[in-house]
């Protein structure tokens, strides 16, 4: 559930040939990973890391 998005967004990328130096991940991805972690955060302990803006 966490990474997926990351995965998917690897595995749709038709040039890299999945070896050592991975690609740059777009700032959008970055974006919805971390969005997903702070709600399996929020699901978890019922609340979010001490800083961190609602996701």
């Amino acid at each position: 559930m966490d990474k997926e998005i990351v995965r998917a967004y690897l595995r749709s990328l038709e040039k890299w040939n999945r070896k050592p130096p991975a690609p740059t991940i777009p700032t959008d991805i970055i974006d919805k990973t971390r969005s997903k972690y702070l709600e399996i955060c929020k699901i978890l302990t019922g609340s979010l890391p001490a800083g961190v803006a609602d996701a």
